[in-house]
């Protein structure tokens, strides 16, 4: 009866924007409710948080349908979440409402600590398209300032993964200049996202050339060494190194994130018909 009641509303909606709107909103809702809210649900099964989840659904007796998730971590501040084709930011932003208030619950932060601590430690994003990756970025920094006024926030943990290599491997390798490792990981990485522009977040590091993992590969020391010697380049004014600098920093974040596990993956996962995927997608 629920759900018949929506779509009736849904259809009554006046445009077919709102009726988009509506139903992306309801489907987001619905599935993070019923796993991120479903699992506070067991760990606080008194919160008047519960109240606010509109769509969370319940057995006959009080437990959330879809389980409490024993699995998960055991604190809010624990769990990350992450949308590989997070689109303009609608499950990010959704998770970012919920998860601040599960932090000021928990740890007792006001609104504006917590918001930075989820832009910091929980949410994690992937989009192919770069127009849409820079929405979604601004769409978590203007519910962050919504929600806790207006100040410098941390850098959210979101990042194209559909940026295309660019230049020669041998342009990449000058980056490293004498770093063995660092030379290393940007030869994978190069490999690695040759077909990013069309494959994206279906990248898979467990696969090089080499058949060697890419998830020993040092990341916390590459992208640090990238900013360091783009500074320097910098005021070289080398276009080509500046450029395909860059594109390696770029790629080396969205490597890193890939590069990881998450306590919920998330998504409004994209179709495209086999008719008019490519070769290489197929």
């Amino acid at each position: 009866k629920d759900i018949i009641d929506k779509i009736i509303e849904c259809l009554s909606l006046k445009s077919r924007k709102e009726t988009q709107l509506f139903t992306e909103n309801y489907m987001v809702r619905f599935l993070l409710e019923n796993s991120l809210g479903a699992w506070w649900a067991g760990k606080h099964p008194d919160s008047p948080l519960l109240k606010d989840y509109e769509y969370l659904r319940y057995k006959e007796d009080g437990t959330p349908a879809a389980g409490t998730f024993e699995g998960w971590p055991q604190t809010a501040a624990e769990v990350t979440v992450m949308d590989p084709c997070c689109g303009s930011g609608h499950f990010l932003v959704a998770a970012f409402e919920m998860l601040r208030k599960m932090r000021m619950v928990e740890e007792g932060l006001d609104s504006t600590e917590a918001g930075d601590a989820v832009i910091r430690d929980n949410l994690h994003g992937l989009e192919i398209d770069l127009r849409a990756t820079q929405i979604a970025i601004f769409s978590v920094t203007m519910i962050a300032w919504n929600t806790g006024g207006y100040r410098e926030l941390p850098i959210p943990n979101i990042s194209c993964s559909g940026i295309s290599i660019g230049g020669q491997l041998s342009t990449w390798e000058n980056i490293a200049k004498n770093d063995v490792s660092v030379l290393e990981t940007l030869r994978q990485l190069f490999y690695q996202f040759l077909d990013a522009s069309t494959i994206g977040s279906l990248i898979n590091l467990n696969y090089t050339p080499t058949q060697e993992s890419l998830f020993n590969a040092n990341y916390l020391k590459v992208e640090p060494y990238l900013i360091r010697i783009l500074k320097e380049e910098s005021k070289r004014l080398d276009p080509d190194f500046l450029i395909y600098g860059n594109s390696a920093l770029d790629i080396s974040r969205s490597a890193n994130l890939l590069s990881k596990s998450y306590t919920l993956v998330a998504t409004n996962v994209p179709y495209l018909g086999r008719g008019k995927q490519n070769q290489k997608l197929k």
